[in-house]
């Protein structure tokens, strides 16, 4: 699944500002600062009754598409300086939508083989940097500071 198509499932199903949502049990961790990150660590499994190449493989994108899903939650949960979360940012302004995507292309992705055909996958997104997120929020900031 595409950037553009999760990022656009994500914020439509969202729950709007101001409506309560169950915390998430199973969170990003999400570091700031220069050296900080948002990172997720998902695994895989194959459907059941499978095994072999294939089944690994199918295990592979299953902890990829769900660590994608719980990063994008991660950093559209995160919150603005002018007290806003980026979600809601990204409602007012789709055209930012364009830098996430950029940001969310460069993540790095790890992975580990677990026992039978299980897969650990850690998606990390990094803060520093020329493309980094930190950059990608600042922007977002400063033309929020302009529209007001």
């Amino acid at each position: 699944m595409s950037w553009d198509i999760l990022i656009a499932l994500v914020l439509a199903t969202t729950p709007t500002p101001g409506a309560t949502a169950a915390p998430d049990p199973a969170a990003a961790e999400v570091v700031a600062g220069p050296n900080g990150y948002v990172r997720v660590t998902e695994i895989g499994h194959p459907p059941l009754g499978m095994a072999g190449a294939r089944a690994k493989a199918i295990a592979r994108e299953n902890a990829r598409t769900r660590a994608r899903e719980r990063v994008l939650k991660a950093i559209l949960a995160l919150q603005l300086k002018s007290g806003k979360k980026l979600e809601q940012a990204l409602r007012e302004r789709p055209d930012h939508r364009a830098g996430l995507r950029a940001v969310l292309n460069r993540a790095t992705l790890s992975g580990a083989e677990l026992t039978g055909d299980a897969v650990e996958l850690t998606l990390t997104v990094r803060m520093d940097g020329e493309g980094g997120l930190g950059r990608y929020l600042e922007a977002v900031q400063a033309a929020e500071s302009r529209d007001q």
